[in-house]
């Protein structure tokens, strides 16, 4: 199966979150709540990837998924809906984590749908 990550392959430099994303794709043929995991899993290492090639970001006090994309500096660089984009990844992932709710196909779906928009915005800028 090719993936819809698989233009991050290409660089060199997504080396550090692309995996991740290929990997959550793949597993929807597996699991939605794994689905959802990795998906939260390749968004924190694609925003920290950020904060790393951004000289004009510092990371915040902690270091946790939710502080770096809450950040005023961070969401000050998306796009106007990007951080509900982000938002809806990372609670569904801790959902599939913390919880002992299904993670619903269609909710698997948009997560992924929602990390590709992301990705795609970091690719372009």
């Amino acid at each position: 199966m090719v993936s819809n990550f698989e233009y991050l392959k290409k660089e060199k430099k997504y080396d550090k979150f692309v995996d991740e994303c290929i990997e959550a794709e793949r597993l929807m043929n597996v699991s939605y709540s794994a689905t959802a995991t990795f998906a939260r899993r390749a968004l924190e290492l694609a925003v920290k990837w950020v904060y790393a090639n951004d000289g004009e970001l510092r990371v915040p006090y902690q270091e946790n998924l939710a502080s770096l994309i809450y950040n005023y500096q961070f969401k000050n660089i998306l796009e106007p809906n990007m951080i509900e984009r982000l938002s809806y990844i990372h609670n569904l992932g801790n959902k599939a984590v913390h919880t002992n709710m299904p993670v619903r196909r269609e909710e698997a779906v948009l997560s992924l749908r929602n990390l590709f928009t992301f990705t795609s915005w970091i690719d372009y800028y």
